[in-house]
């Protein structure tokens, strides 16, 4: 969420995850290079999609 995921360590985390089995949501304003691996793609802001969801 509001990551760029280019920056390893972090950015493999998604990976492992979803190589496990896990479902995956990118939330970004911009594209990443795993945009591709999610199950769900919003692009937009973080801060304004949260705080559309604690409404």
């Amino acid at each position: 969420m509001g990551s760029s995921l280019l920056v390893q360590p972090a950015a493999s985390l998604p990976v492992m995850a979803r190589e496990n089995g896990a479902k995956l949501a990118i939330i970004n304003k911009d594209k990443t290079p795993l945009d591709s691996l999610a199950d769900v793609l919003v692009n937009e802001s973080a801060a304004k999609v949260l705080g559309e969801l604690v409404k």
